[in-house]
């Protein structure tokens, strides 16, 4: 295995496949330096080659009065963007026709709301490009400003936690993207997985920030170890999630205080830890 010398020391583990290094090589990728950021900018403009389109999902046809003043939001500040909101049948509707009845089953084994949404924004997003972007969010501004007016084909935000991780709560990509794509093949994988053998760790590492970060770190692992091609000519870019602030904000809406509605310590049998 031949590295940079600006090579993190992580990225030979995430190279042979383990896991807990490759929320250590965001984390130190993000810190030296070696993985790229948006620079803050002025700006409402979106790379060449990313659709003027939104996607949000809800897991039933009728929304909440919270939610739906949210979306609106959303529709309001983003007038010249194609708005996409599905749930829960359209979803495996779109799945089935796009990806086979073999992962629209992979869909049906999801068992909680959080985890639908999950499988299906990365199968949305992969297909269309565009946009991905939580219903529990008000905007006060283009999504577009994110960007900051910089050049990528995807776009993912980090938080800084124990561990350090890539949210899975807004995406920019362009359609076909290979980042995507292998967030949704390790996905695919972990789901597939639970259903053969019902072993499942939790949403949030199944099919949520988890596999998000694991997958994308491993992508930039293969691509600098496999091709010789750094973070910085990948066409993938960082931002903090803090900065999703240039235009909306997470909102603490009533549904999340029920089960139904929250993810946190779901589990395959509907019961809390």
């Amino acid at each position: 295995m031949s590295l940079t010398p600006d090579a993190p020391p992580e990225l030979s583990a995430v190279y042979r496949g383990e896991k807990m290094p490759c929320f250590w090589l965001l984390a130190s990728g993000i810190e030296s330096g070696w993985l790229p950021q948006v620079k803050p900018a002025p700006g409402d403009t979106l790379p060449e080659g990313i659709p003027h389109r939104i996607a949000q999902y809800w897991h039933s046809s009728v929304l909440p009065e919270e939610v739906q003043r949210a979306v609106e939001t959303m529709k309001a500040h983003n007038p010249g963007f194609a708005h996409h909101l599905v749930c829960d049948e359209s979803a495996r509707v779109f799945i089935q026709q796009h990806y086979g009845e073999e992962k629209a089953r992979l869909f049906d084994a999801c068992f909680h709301a959080t985890m639908r949404s999950d499988f299906w924004r990365l199968c949305d997003l992969y297909e269309y490009g565009g946009i991905y972007v939580d219903v529990d969010t008000i905007a006060h501004a283009p999504l577009s400003r994110i960007a900051a007016g910089a050049n990528f084909n995807c776009m993912v935000t980090y938080a800084i936690g124990q561990p350090w991780c890539i949210n899975n709560g807004f995406f920019i990509a362009t359609p076909r993207n290979p980042v995507i794509h292998a967030i949704l093949t390790l996905m695919f994988d972990n789901v597939s997985r639970f259903v053969r053998t019902g072993q499942f760790e939790n949403v949030w590492v199944e099919t949520g920030p988890g596999v998000t970060t694991m997958a994308t770190m491993r992508w930039l692992a293969k691509q600098s170890v496999d091709h010789g091609v750094s973070p910085t000519a990948s066409d993938l870019i960082f931002r903090p999630y803090t900065a999703v602030t240039d235009a909306f904000n997470d909102a603490d809406m009533a549904y999340k205080a029920h089960p139904e509605g929250n993810w946190r310590g779901a589990t395959p049998t509907g019961q809390k830890r």
